[in-house]
């Protein structure tokens, strides 16, 4: 559940089952409105513990990425090729 931009893991709740609190509230959902009208506040979120994602490079394998912009830069210059030889044909 996201909370005020934090991602809290709530799988050991008994609360959460199967992803769904109470029937109105989904995991994955923002939820900072819908607490303010839940009977608790957010200090019971202290219990679970919080997700760290990092959305920068991790170094992985970016082989697939450079063979993308390799075939697709390979694409426009045969376009233009193919451009640049009607229009010689044409003239």
């Amino acid at each position: 559940m996201k909370l005020n931009g934090k991602i809290y893991d709530v799988t050991e709740s008994r609360l959460w089952n199967e992803g769904v609190h109470m029937g109105r509230h989904f995991a994955g959902a923002d939820l900072t409105h819908a607490l303010k009208q839940a009977p608790h506040k957010d200090d019971v979120l202290n219990r679970f513990g919080t997700v760290n994602i990092s959305f920068e490079n991790d170094g992985g394998d970016n082989g697939i990425v450079k063979v993308f912009y390799f075939l697709a830069y390979a694409n426009l210059i045969n376009v233009f090729i193919i451009i640049f030889l009607v229009t010689l044909w044409k003239w």
